[in-house]
């Protein structure tokens, strides 16, 4: 099997090519799967579960209904006590069941904090959070 070099997806009557390296998050809702990309958010014919096997290098489970590429997660934080990926314009709730697994993912490959200031940063005031209460992206682009 070939690895694929962009993703076809939909956007009403027209067939859109997206480019893997501009893909943020797949999101499932309404039975239907959404693929949302820098360009906006596209219907795909796979399931969530799908794109998950096809890709599961590539990708993180925050969600039942979401998964992320993990480089594009600009931003961790919290709205109304839940935990919320930013990734561009999109907040993508994190599922407390998977909450520390998917910040010991995040932070796996990278520097800067120690664990003793990730640990003080938890207990901390919500001054340095997300500020939207937005939990998804528009769908402008998926009709």
């Amino acid at each position: 099997m070939t690895v694929p070099l962009r993703l076809a997806a939909r956007t009403g009557s027209e067939i859109v090519f997206l480019p893997l390296d501009g893909l943020l998050a797949f999101e499932a809702r309404d039975r239907l799967t959404y693929a949302h990309h820098e360009r906006g958010a596209f219907l795909i014919d796979l399931s969530l579960r799908a794109v998950e096997l096809a890709w599961r290098d590539r990708l993180l489970r925050v969600h039942r209904s979401w998964l992320v590429v993990p480089a594009r997660v600009e931003q961790l934080g919290r709205v109304d006590g839940d935990l919320v990926l930013t990734l561009g314009e999109l907040r993508v709730p994190v599922a407390r069941e998977r909450a520390k697994e998917v910040r010991s993912a995040l932070l796996r490959d990278t520097i800067g904090l120690t664990k003793a200031q990730l640990l003080e940063r938890r207990h901390s005031s919500p001054s340095n959070h997300v500020k939207s209460s937005t939990a998804s992206a528009s769908l402008s682009n998926a009709s």
